[in-house]
């Protein structure tokens, strides 16, 4: 019985809190997510929220300087032009789809025939 209290006392003793490194986020970071959830709060859409990587990475190997948001605006064309462009690389009969910004914004798909 005595061992039985002694464990029962070793498993109410306060715990000791050993410290270590602290980590520091950058403000960036916290600027971020404080953006992201104001405009959450009040409704506002999130800039690049509902966006792949894939998809990014292929608006921007056409228009290396765009923007989330005009990716955001145009990602059905984007994905559109994305699948179109999968099935012109597997079907070889000369023709590319490609996309077309114009300065307003608005992506455009084109076919054109390969040289």
């Amino acid at each position: 019985m005595e061992e039985w209290y002694a464990i029962i006392r070793e498993n109410r003793r306060p715990q000791t809190f050993q410290a270590g490194l602290a980590q520091t986020v950058p403000q960036r970071h916290i600027n971020r997510l404080k953006d992201t959830r104001n405009a959450l709060l009040e409704g506002r859409p999130v800039e690049g929220m509902n966006l792949s990587e894939k998809l990014i990475r292929f608006a921007r190997s056409f228009f290396p300087e765009i923007s989330l948001s005009v990716i955001e605006r145009n990602q059905l064309e984007i994905s559109n032009c994305m699948t179109d462009r999968q099935k012109d690389l597997e079907r070889k009969d000369g023709y590319m789809t490609y996309m077309k910004l114009n300065k307003n914004g608005v992506i455009t798909l084109y076919m054109s025939k390969i040289q």
